[in-house]
């Protein structure tokens, strides 16, 4: 299967919560519709996520992300790419990144280059 991702995606232990309600681009405001789906894998520009809830593709989502060893949070404007039913009423979707607040980006590239380094 030819492979055309710009960026390598990993495997990491993040803990991830995100809000899709529709305000959610107010970075002040808490995230008042949370939801906690599995990481099934991530890279610089995006990530994969299971999850009970349907996202329609376009949807802007408010993406947190934090490593289980550290106390910095990774704070991430999303759009839903795609999304796909799975069995037990799950459902896999993909996460293109489109904006980074703060250190975020830097946080990601060293979460995401440690974890490739590990598995090579």
């Amino acid at each position: 299967m030819d492979d055309r991702r710009k960026y390598k995606r990993v495997l990491v232990d993040l803990m991830v919560m995100y809000d899709a309600s529709e305000n959610n681009a107010n970075y002040d405001q808490k995230l008042l519709q949370v939801r906690t789906p599995v990481l099934e894998n991530i890279s610089l520009s995006g990530m994969k996520v299971v999850t009970d809830q349907q996202l329609p593709a376009g949807l802007k989502v408010r993406i947190i992300l934090s490593a289980w060893s550290r106390v910095e949070y990774i704070e991430i404007i999303g759009k839903v790419v795609w999304s796909c039913i799975l069995p037990a009423d799950m459902i896999s979707t993909g996460i293109e990144f489109i904006e980074f607040t703060g250190q975020s980006q830097e946080l990601l590239q060293e979460l995401v280059g440690q974890a490739a380094t590990s598995k090579d």
